[in-house]
């Protein structure tokens, strides 16, 4: 589970606390949920590991919680959202389980994460079409999820961090961002006419297999 959101943001209420703190066990209805562990993976980001009991089944759930990502603005670090995509990935590992990703609205930081690890597995499976768009991956993002990617600063943030994510493969090759640190920072990029900011988004639907969701 991926959250890009804090609980309250400037005293308003961002979403609901479905996690447990220490030596705090949650029950939500038949849920019982309880804290196993909590760790930084860096500055900005949060790992738990929760164990959820329902009735005699447990199950352990993780959670990566990214902590100062404003609502409506963009992370100060774009190499921290790629350690959580990439953190969130190794987790899930090569089975069934669904991830889950959401903020407050569950439309602008949930459609820049998910498309960030939608590139990222196109750059990873080698599938990158010759005329691959991302304001065309913008635009499908936003006929399954209306408002994915919610402003211009949120979509011109995404340009540059697939700039930098395309700019580390051709870098290095195994493994992607091996020496992530070690390349010198891209130029900046500005956005050519035909990618200004997508504007009117399409019916609602699950986006590119993520399970998107307002808390």
């Amino acid at each position: 589970m991926i959250a890009t959101a804090i609980c309250t943001s400037t005293s308003n209420k961002k979403c609901e606390r479905y996690w447990a703190q220490e030596q705090e066990p949650l029950q939500i209805g038949l849920f019982c949920i309880t804290l196993t562990r909590e760790t930084w993976l860096n500055s900005d980001i949060m790992l738990r590991t929760l164990q959820v009991t329902f009735q005699k089944e447990c199950r352990s759930v993780y959670q990566l919680q990214y902590m100062s990502w404003p609502d409506r603005g963009v992370p100060s670090n774009p190499e921290h959202v790629l350690t959580m995509v990439e953190e969130a990935r190794r987790l899930q590992g090569s089975g069934p389980s669904p991830l889950c990703v959401h903020c407050s609205a569950g439309c602008g930081r949930t459609g820049v994460l998910c498309t960030v690890d939608y590139v990222r597995q196109l750059l990873l499976t080698q599938m990158i079409p010759p005329n691959f768009s991302l304001f065309n991956v913008v635009l499908e993002m936003r006929k399954q999820r209306p408002a994915a990617v919610q402003t211009e600063e949120q979509y011109r943030f995404l340009y540059h961090t697939v700039a930098q994510m395309f700019f580390s493969a051709l870098q290095n090759t195994s493994p992607l961002y091996q020496n992530f640190k070690e390349v010198p920072t891209p130029p900046s990029y500005s956005l050519p006419v035909h990618h200004q900011y997508p504007q009117r988004p399409g019916p609602r639907a699950e986006v590119f297999g993520y399970h998107h969701c307002s808390i």
